[in-house]
């Protein structure tokens, strides 16, 4: 009895953890977009970088930099209470009225947009001025699928290109699924030590 109650805790722990966002190459280290799918059109583009205006990555030696207009995405699935974080620097290389901005973008598996976030544009970091390295945290109120997507658009013209850089992408499940996972393998270490007695 107790070896099935003790399975039956740990396979719900991993149930639960397995259910949160899978973050492939979150931190670009594979030095290419491994993971993820790259859109680019007008001229955007997209590649991974370990130097550029100056800034390096915060995690290990790489980072996504995409150039206006162009998104890179990753097919997820998630639950409720799953916090995705991420680093993030919008480099503005344009000035008002051209207000060229950058965006984390949720959809769920149809391709409908759950949730747009702007990051920063041109208004809010200045003419031709970076904001600098921020870290930003966005906890799913729901469970589901989709994708999550990282992206930089041109505002008016085509004629200057902000950036975006992306980098230590990464999600942590909510508590409660940590818990039951722990208390699975606590479980499971009492067990093994109980038929060691026997």
């Amino acid at each position: 009895m107790k070896k099935v109650l003790v399975a039956g805790i740990l396979a719900a722990g991993f149930s639960a953890t397995a259910s949160a966002l899978p973050v492939i190459n979150g931190s670009f280290e594979t030095g290419d977009f491994t993971g993820w799918d790259v859109t680019t059109s007008a001229g955007g583009s997209a590649i991974v970088d370990t130097f550029d205006a100056g800034f390096t990555a915060t995690d290990g030696n790489y980072f996504a930099n995409l150039t206006a207009n162009s998104l890179v995405a990753q097919n997820q699935s998630w639950i409720s209470g799953t916090t995705l974080t991420f680093d993030w620097n919008f480099n503005a290389n344009d000035y008002l009225p051209f207000n060229d901005y950058s965006l984390l973008e949720i959809k769920d598996s149809g391709g409908s947009v759950i949730d747009s976030i702007t990051l920063a544009n041109v208004a809010s970091a200045g003419n031709y001025n970076a904001t600098g390295w921020n870290t930003y945290t966005y906890t799913f109120t729901g469970s589901g699928s989709g994708s999550i997507g990282f992206g930089v658009y041109n505002a008016l013209d085509t004629a200057l290109d902000s950036q975006l850089y992306i980098d230590n992408v990464a999600a942590v499940p909510e508590p409660a699924s940590l818990a039951i996972l722990g208390l699975g393998l606590a479980g499971l270490g009492f067990a093994r030590r109980s038929q060691k007695k026997a």
